[in-house]
């Protein structure tokens, strides 16, 4: 009868009992749900802490070897033009100076037969009057003709002439001198003619220069007769 008792109480108090061991148990925490309550989070969990490194950028894209290729190609041809212009001025000076040392080589030779022409030109003007030296003064003309013609296709000229305006660049004075038939400051007389080669001056003429026409002295007042008396 006790242990009937007993069951029966056991199943009276069990209900209860169960009930009671779980009140005051701690109830699960309820999920949050994303989006609802929670936008503060998912932000501050994507900001990087302090003093944390940055993410790292994406890879760039490699660069296309063709177009590496084509700008050292483009920088040889503009390489290779710069020399061709240089290489195009330095033979054209190299030419200049060669022919500008020709041609002062040749200053020196033409200098000398300048005298030699004007040997010729003298023995001419002496031997114009004399008529028994007619076939050695034309030989000499002929001689001299072809000497002028020689020094003439290698440039050299002859310059001066009377009556010019006197010019210290080609002339040199010898005297001054007054002269009626040319005005002051031109060649009244040329002495020995100037020469240019190539155009350059190679030998000054040397002249005279005129200084105009003399001057007439005052007229003087002649005295008045004696016995006479002026008004």
């Amino acid at each position: 009868m006790d242990s009937k008792q007993h069951k029966n109480e056991h199943e009276h108090h069990g209900p209860g009992h169960s009930a009671e061991a779980h009140v005051g148990a701690p109830e699960p925490k309820a999920a949050s749900t994303p989006g609802v309550g929670t936008s503060s989070a998912p932000a501050a969990a994507a900001a990087p802490a302090a003093g944390q490194a940055p993410a790292p950028k994406p890879a760039e894209k490699p660069r296309d070897p063709a177009d590496a290729l084509r700008e050292e190609l483009k920088a040889l041809q503009d390489k290779y033009l710069r020399v061709l212009a240089e290489f195009d001025n330095y033979k054209r000076r190299t030419l200049r100076e060669r022919q500008q040392l020709v041609e002062s080589a040749n200053a020196g030779l033409m200098l000398d037969l300048t005298e030699v022409r004007e040997s010729f030109e003298r023995a001419l003007k002496a031997g114009a009057g004399s008529t028994s030296a007619g076939p050695v003064l034309e030989g000499m003309r002929l001689i001299y003709a072809k000497l002028d013609d020689v020094l003439g296709r290698h440039g050299l000229e002859p310059y001066a002439g009377q009556g010019e305006q006197f010019d210290p660049e080609l002339h040199d004075a010898m005297m001054r001198v007054p002269d009626p038939a040319v005005a002051e400051g031109h060649v009244a007389q040329v002495v020995e003619c100037g020469y240019r080669l190539k155009g350059q001056v190679l030998k000054h003429a040397r002249v005279v220069v005129s200084a105009g026409a003399p001057q007439q002295p005052a007229a003087q007042e002649q005295p008045a007769p004696s016995g006479e008396h002026k008004e």
